[in-house]
């Protein structure tokens, strides 16, 4: 799972590289939210099984929750990943 983001810190074009270390925060964070994500899921459901190939849901969609406490979660998940993308564009557009 780290490979795309270690791929990208690695590329030899420093504009194709993250351009700060918040950045790269960013994105290791998002991963490991989508990693307790997964965790959260019951095993053997057709959402972890997705998940553990890599594929993502078709647009508009999104795994039913199957309890309060996993719909909780996807709540905070979602509000920790809005938040990591607003500190990332405030440090980008930052004069």
């Amino acid at each position: 799972a780290l490979d795309p983001i270690l791929q990208k810190s690695l590329v030899k074009d420093p504009a194709g590289r993250y351009q700060s270390a918040e950045e790269l925060l960013g994105a290791l964070r998002l991963l490991a939210a989508a990693e307790t994500l997964e965790r959260s899921l019951p095993e053997g459901s057709a959402e972890r099984k997705r998940m553990q190939a890599g594929e993502t849901a078709p647009a508009g969609t999104a795994p039913a929750p199957s309890g309060s406490r996993e719909r909780t979660l996807i709540i905070v998940l979602a509000a920790v990943a809005t938040l990591a993308i607003a500190g990332l564009i405030f440090v980008l557009l930052r004069p």
